[in-house]
C-alpha cells in the first residue's frame, strides 16, 4: 500500500527526486545563459554597429575632402560642405552630420545646427588624423543619447577640419525584445532534449535499485537463492555485494536452522518414546511387581533428561 502510493507521488521517490533535481539545475541553466548570451549577443551587436558606423563616418569625410581638393586645384567646380540629401537613406534613421574647423569651402554652408560648444572642444585633430576617427560623447538638439564619430576633412593631406557624424544610440544598440524572444526559443529548444536525456538516465541510475527492491521481495517471502548482479558502478556493486552476502548469509542460517531442529527431534524423541514404552507396559499390566520401581526409575530418568535437555535450549 505504501509502495503503491509513493509510486503515485514521483517527487517522494529517489528517481522523481532526480529527475526534479536535474530539472531545477537546467532551468537554472537555462536563465543563466539566456541573459549572460542576451547581454553577448547585444554588445557584439552594438560593437559591430557602432564600427559600421566609425566606417560610414570616414567614408563620408573621404568623400567631402576629394570634392574639396578637386575644387581648389580647378578639376571641379563643386565645393560645398552640407547634409547630403539622403543622409538617413545612407547612414540611418535619426542620422545627422555636423562639420567643424576651418571653412574649407569659402562660402559654403557649414551644419553646425544643434552643435554644443563642448563638441567642439572635445575634438581632438592629431588623434583624428593618426587614427582615422575619434569617438564623441553627444547629446542631440532633443536631448537624446547618441553615438558620434569625428572624421577629419582634408586639404593636401593635412586636416583642416572634422566632420561630426551622429545617430541616436538607439538605433545602434540591439533592444532585448529583438534578441530575448530568439535566444528564450534557442534554449527551449536545447531544453527538451536535455530533459529527455536526463529521464533516460534517471531511469538507468535507478534500475538497479529496482532490481534490488525486487529481490528484497523475493528474499521476505522465503526464496534465499536469490542475488542481483552487480550494476557496474562502484557504489551499487558494493551493495549488490553486500545483499549477495547478506542473502548467502540468510540461507546459512536457515540450513542450520533446519538442521538443529533435526537434532532436537531426535534428541527429544528418545526419551519420550522410552517413557512412553514403560508408562504402556505398567498400564497392560505386563511389568512383574517386582520390576514396576524399575520402570518408574527409568520413567523419572528419561523425564529428567528432558528437564535437562529443555534448560539447555533455553
Amino acid at each position: 500500500m505504501n509502495a503503491r502510493r509513493l509510486r503515485s507521488r514521483p517527487w517522494r521517490t529517489l528517481r522523481g527526486r532526480l529527475a526534479l533535481g536535474a530539472l531545477a539545475g537546467l532551468i537554472a541553466a537555462g536563465a543563466i545563459f539566456a541573459v549572460v548570451a542576451s547581454n553577448l549577443v547585444r554588445s557584439e551587436t552594438e560593437r559591430n554597429s557602432r564600427n559600421e558606423f566609425d566606417r560610414q563616418s570616414v567614408k563620408l569625410a573621404e568623400l567631402i575632402s576629394t570634392q574639396v581638393n578637386a575644387a581648389l586645384q580647378g578639376t571641379s567646380t563643386e565645393c560645398s560642405v552640407t547634409s547630403p540629401k539622403n543622409l538617413e537613406a545612407l547612414i540611418g534613421e535619426g542620422a545627422r552630420m555636423y562639420v567643424v574647423g576651418l571653412p574649407v569651402c569659402p562660402g559654403s554652408e557649414r551644419p553646425r545646427v544643434g552643435l554644443r560648444e563642448g563638441t567642439l572642444t572635445n575634438v581632438n585633430y592629431g588623434r583624428i588624423s593618426r587614427d582615422g576617427y575619434q569617438r564623441l560623447d553627444f547629446i542631440d538638439p532633443e536631448g537624446i543619447p547618441a553615438v558620434a564619430t569625428a572624421a577629419p576633412l582634408t586639404i593636401e593631406g593635412v586636416a583642416v577640419g572634422a566632420l561630426i557624424l551622429t545617430k541616436p544610440r538607439a538605433e545602434v544598440s540591439t533592444p532585448w525584445s529583438e534578441v530575448a524572444p530568439r535566444l528564450l526559443l534557442a534554449t527551449f529548444a536545447g531544453f527538451i532534449p536535455a530533459l529527455l536525456l536526463t529521464l533516460f538516465l534517471t531511469s538507468r541510475f535507478t534500475r538497479p535499485l529496482r532490481a534490488m527492491e525486487a529481490g528484497t521481495q523475493r528474499v521476505a517471502e522465503g526464496d534465499f537463492t536469490t542475488s542481483v548482479d552487480p550494476p557496474g558502478t562502484v557504489e551499487l556493486n558494493h551493495l549488490a555485494t553486500s545483499f549477495n552476502a547478506m542473502v548467502r548469509e540468510l540461507r546459512d542460517r536457515e540450513v542450520a536452522s533446519r538442521l538443529f531442529l533435526m537434532k532436537i527431534t531426535h534428541d527429544l524423541r528418545t526419551p519420550l518414546t522410552a517413557i512412553r514404552g514403560h508408562a504402556a507396559a505398567l498400564s497392560d499390566g505386563v511389568v512383574p511387581a517386582d520390576a514396576v520401581p524399575a520402570s518408574l526409575a527409568a520413567i523419572e530418568g528419561e523425564a529428567g533428561r528432558l528437564e535437562e535437555m529443555v534448560a539447555d535450549l533455553l
